[in-house]
Parts: structure tokens; C-alpha cells; sequence
């Protein structure tokens, strides 16, 4: 019997949702097995945030292993299952935590590449530690503070405080690249993020998971694909509610819609408030 290599999924309709109303916001990530015999196994997946904010599992692969080589096949499928096309639209960013090999699947596409600042704090804090003489302890609001500065003036300022509390912490963070991290500068390549800055989308999917990677992966699969199913089938349902009653936006598209109508009206509305 040949030796398990590895295995792709991708889902037409989650795809299609994606293209015609997606966010353009998505994450990448991997998530292990937990299975007896294949707890060794990893899924990757490939999610994003459809018209009203929930998210949309797009593609997943199973594999042995979280590194270039799978993930440089993960990306190969996506595009022939045709997500190129979704990933490469203007203002799409695709968010992943650095982990070893995730380059390999970003370097396929024409969105940005943004980094979790989640996981860039736990990194910062181990690093410290590694540091002889340094400590690890700092505010991470103010990190926090600094990654959510909407323009560079803000930013500098975050800076200064995050100097003040930590310096070593605060030349950690100054010296990620800038237009990966922090919002100021995403927001001068004219991407928005929705209010988003972690690669959670792909996380919280991951939970979702938790039992089904107790399976081995054709049961793993068939149990995610009918979760997927219930899902469509519930965004139909919310569908056709929103068209009985005449709506044209989703609930989250007509919040947006009216922030934007008030910035119009409000010119001194913070720019942050208007993306």
C-alpha cells in the first residue's frame, strides 16, 4: 500500500460565496491531528470572511507535516481550484502567524502578506527571555496600541510609551516590517482590514475542528464537508429572509455603509472609524 503523502479539499461553493461577496479578508494556518494512529498529521486550511463578517472555510489539505513543501502544494491546488482569482483581487490581505513554510503558500499570490500580532507578542516575549540581562515583562496594550495606530503620527507616539515601558520590546516590534504589521501603514496601501488583526479567522476555525481531528482523515473530512454543507444551507436561509424584506445589504455591509454616509457628513471622523 503506498504511503499516505498528502490530501486536498476544496469547497466550490464556499469559493463562490467567496469571489462574489467575500471580504477579501482571509487567513492561512495549520492545525494537527489528534487521532491514535494519525496524530502526527496536520490539516492546513484557508479561510476568509464572507459579506456579512462570518467566516468561510474555503480549502483545506491534510498532510504529514507543516512545512514549504506542503504548503507550496496547498497553494498549487487553491489555484487550480481557482481562488487565484479571489486572492489576487484589489485590497486582499491574507493573514498567517510566520510559521515555518507559510511563505511558501503566500508567495503565490498578489495579496498582502500580514502578519498576527497575537502570535508576533508571544514571539516578542520569547525572544526577550532568550535575551541575557533583558526582561520579558511589558504592557502589551501598548504594543497593542501601537499596532492599531491609524496614521504615523499615532504610531510614533505608541512608540515612545512602548519605549518607556519596555525598550527592548518596543526595538522588537519597531523592527517588524511595518507595512506587514502595523495599520497605519495597510492602510496607506489602501487595504482595509475591517477592524481585524490577527489571523483568528483560521484559529477559530481550527476549534471548530477539535473533534473531527479525534478522526482519521477521510472521516475528518466527510464530517467537516457536512458541517460545511449546514453552514451554505443556513446563509440561504438568511438570504432569502434579508430579500423578503427588501434589504440589499447584509446586516454587517449596511453598518459599514452607515459609518461611511456619517464620515461624509463628519469630515473629522477619525480615518480608522471610516475603514
Amino acid at each position: 500500500m503506498p504511503r499516505f503523502k498528502r490530501m486536498f479539499v476544496g469547497v466550490g461553493a464556499t469559493i463562490d460565496i467567496a469571489y462574489k461577496c467575500g471580504m477579501c479578508f482571509s487567513a492561512v494556518d495549520g492545525t494537527y491531528f489528534k487521532h491514535f494512529i494519525f496524530s502526527n498529521g496536520v490539516a492546513l486550511c484557508l479561510t476568509t470572511r464572507d459579506g456579512n463578517n462570518n467566516v468561510l472555510l474555503l480549502a483545506w489539505c491534510i498532510c504529514l507535516v507543516e512545512d514549504s513543501k506542503n504548503y507550496a502544494y496547498f497553494a498549487e491546488m487553491c489555484v487550480e481550484v481557482g481562488l487565484r482569482r479571489y486572492l489576487n483581487k484589489a485590497r486582499s490581505i491574507l493573514y498567517s502567524d510566520r510559521a515555518k513554510g507559510i511563505t511558501a503558500f503566500c508567495e503565490n499570490f498578489a495579496c498582502l502578506g500580514a502578519f498576527c500580532f497575537l502570535h508576533i507578542l508571544k514571539n516578542c516575549k520569547k525572544k526577550l527571555r532568550e535575551t541575557p540581562g533583558v526582561s520579558s515583562e511589558f504592557d502589551t496594550s501598548l504594543a497593542w496600541a501601537m499596532q492599531g495606530a491609524p496614521t504615523p503620527q499615532d504610531y510614533a507616539v505608541a512608540k515612545v510609551e512602548m519605549a518607556a515601558n519596555n525598550p527592548h520590546a518596543a526595538k522588537y516590534l519597531d523592527d517588524l516590517p511595518h507595512g506587514q504589521v502595523y495599520l497605519y501603514a495597510i492602510l496607506a496601501q489602501g487595504i482595509p482590514t475591517m477592524g481585524h488583526r490577527t489571523n483568528n479567522i483560521v484559529e477559530g476555525t481550527n476549534g471548530t475542528m477539535k473533534d473531527m481531528r479525534q478522526d482519521m482523515p477521510l472521516w475528518f473530512n466527510d464530517k467537516l464537508l457536512a458541517l460545511q454543507g449546514k453552514q451554505i444551507e443556513a446563509r440561504h436561509a438568511e438570504i432569502e429572509r434579508y430579500r423578503t424584506k427588501g434589504y440589499i445589504l447584509t446586516p454587517y455591509a449596511q453598518e459599514k455603509y452607515e459609518i461611511q454616509a456619517r464620515a461624509q457628513t463628519c469630515p473629522n471622523m477619525p480615518k480608522h472609524a471610516q475603514t
